[in-house]
């Protein structure tokens, strides 16, 4: 059920009329192919606010999310975590050429000591995504039991793979690392502590957290995965400054104009200092500040990054000079693409994918097995949704036909063929140039 609903802070103008058209158009396909249960979209133009609403805040309830609804906005903690660096560069507590094993005395002598703050910042440290030692308990929660200690330990162990300079890689790890820096080693705090009394608190941000309280949850948005499972809250221990908050579209809208039009306040000083563009990131065409991504998007060039966790995720994307943003978070961890588009006057092309009878679907749902690939796949239904599974990976699969699938997920194609009976008997996988069969088992 597609649900569309408009709630503005300022009053609609044709610009705006316009824009929520294509807006709406783009979340009806989302919805279409069942990829979303709620979506929350803010807008800035010039001095206009607008909070577009779609969808449910927990499915099957029919109770639309809104402007002050919690979400979880993911890696866009990062630029949080890198403001408050900044924040710190500019008191003069710290310099981007500190090492770690400055703040850090543990890691004297170590590889990872030697790395620099701006090296975190700017996502070329050498440090792989995740540590090796992350091993959840929780898959549903899976940050929760990473604490110090094991951060320690694989820091500790960690050795870079050949000389510097590295390369733009993006680690959660060592965003995790550097606000694990600035608020418990250099200011002897929790990060939550410290990132209320100096971001937060004085932006007015009372709706972004680490943790929500039990009187949240009346306002907060029910995580979903793929299949429409329910997805908790992350808690991330002490990795909290990769990715963390929770937060409203009303409150990371105020961030959002915030840093498009910074002050002359130490925050204000520190959101340019961490938006300056430093490396060139892993993409063509994007560069890196500290936490921050700057690239093109049409005509316009942007700041932005973007965030996701179990049962979420989250954008913001803004440009400055013709102060013209927007802010989209969702309740799914399917991501609702293209959103954006219309606001910066750009095309993007929402995949159409074909609803797949349950009919059909049964057929289709077995163990299969590639001899020269020596793997075993399932194929299954979950909500009504086909998948496929190996181990306790899941991925979903997209209909383009009642025998074809794709999953942009591993950018993979699935082409099922069906015996006499009707019964899927084999199907060939698609990936990266390759063909592989898999013959049903049973």
């Amino acid at each position: 059920m597609f649900y569309a609903f408009g709630a503005a802070t300022a009053l609609a103008s044709d610009w705006s009329d316009s824009v929520k058209v294509k807006v709406d158009d783009i979340v009806a396909k989302h919805f279409k192919n069942r990829t979303q249960v709620g979506v929350v979209v803010g807008v800035i133009h010039g001095d206009e606010t607008h909070i577009w609403n779609y969808g449910e805040r927990i499915f099957g309830t029919g109770e639309t999310p809104g402007g002050d609804t919690f979400f979880e906005m993911g890696s866009i903690t990062k630029t949080f975590t890198n403001t408050l660096l900044a924040l710190e560069v500019n008191r003069g507590r710290v310099r981007l050429e500190d090492q770690v094993q400055t703040l850090w005395p543990e890691l004297r002598g170590t590889d990872a000591g030697a790395i620099t703050l701006e090296q975190l910042a700017t996502h070329t440290s050498g440090l792989p995504r995740m540590p090796d030692n992350f091993l959840p308990a929780d898959p549903l929660n899976p940050y929760k039991d990473y604490d110090e200690g094991l951060l320690l330990a694989f820091l500790k162990g960690f050795r870079q793979k050949e000389a510097g300079p590295y390369p733009c890689s993006y680690s959660n790890l060592g965003m995790g690392l550097l606000g694990h820096l600035i608020a418990s080693k250099l200011n002897r705090t929790e990060f939550r502590a410290y990132l209320q009394s100096n971001l937060t608190g004085p932006l007015g941000m009372g709706d972004t957290k680490v943790a929500l309280q039990s009187s949240d949850f009346s306002r907060a948005a029910q995580g979903y995965g793929s299949f429409f499972n329910l997805i908790p809250f992350w808690d991330l221990n002490v990795l909290e400054p990769a990715g963390v908050l929770k937060t409203t579209a009303i409150d990371l809208i105020k961030y959002t104009r915030f840093n498009m039009r910074p002050d002359s306040s130490p925050l204000g000083e520190a959101a340019e200092l961490a938006q300056k563009p430093r490396k060139k990131a892993d993409s063509d065409g994007v560069m890196v500040g500290l936490g921050w991504f700057s690239t093109k998007l049409g005509d316009h060039s942007v700041v932005t990054h973007a965030g996701a966790t179990g049962g979420y995720r989250a954008n913001l994307v803004f440009d400055r000079e013709d102060q013209l943003g927007f802010v989209v978070l969702s309740n799914t961890d399917i991501s609702p693409d293209c959103v954006g588009a219309p606001i910066f006057g750009v095309e993007c092309r929402v995949p159409e994918w074909k609803a797949t009878d349950p009919e059909i679907q049964k057929q289709l749902i077995g163990v299969y097995h590639s001899e020269p690939l020596r793997m075993t796949l399932t194929i299954f239904v979950d909500h009504g949704i086909l998948g496929l599974q190996q181990d306790n990976y899941r991925i979903r699969l997209f209909s383009k036909s009642d025998t074809e699938f794709e999953s942009p997920e591993i950018e993979a194609s699935f082409i099922f063929k069906l015996d006499q009976s009707g019964q899927g008997s084999q199907f060939t996988l698609l990936q990266g140039g390759g063909s592989y069969d898999f013959v049903r088992l049973n």
